[in-house]
């Protein structure tokens, strides 16, 4: 198996955009969603990897892709790191 470190651009879309596609049961106030524009999305085996900014900023780790692939043009699922700050903080 060939394994390989890449990455891709993405821009992150509204909470209320990506609930039109996967519904307000899924995407939640700690769910930070990107654009799935361009067939970029998470795909299988990312699931837990970095969505960053301006190099080094953890902003989301990937959380959901739709069921019909990373390449269907549909929005991906992240958690939202800064939803999680004090308890991330508490156990450094």
């Amino acid at each position: 198996m060939n394994q390989f470190l890449s990455h891709v651009n993405v821009q992150v879309i509204t909470n209320l955009e990506c609930q039109r596609v996967y519904g307000t049961n899924h995407v939640i106030a700690s769910t930070l969603c990107t654009s799935g524009a361009g067939g970029r999305g998470v795909c299988g085996g990312d699931s837990g990897g970095p969505l960053t900014i301006s190099g080094p900023t953890l902003i989301g780790i990937a959380t959901f892709a739709a069921a019909s692939g990373c390449s269907a043009g549909l929005p991906s699922g992240y958690t939202r790191v800064s939803s999680f700050t004090s308890w991330i903080e508490a156990r450094m």
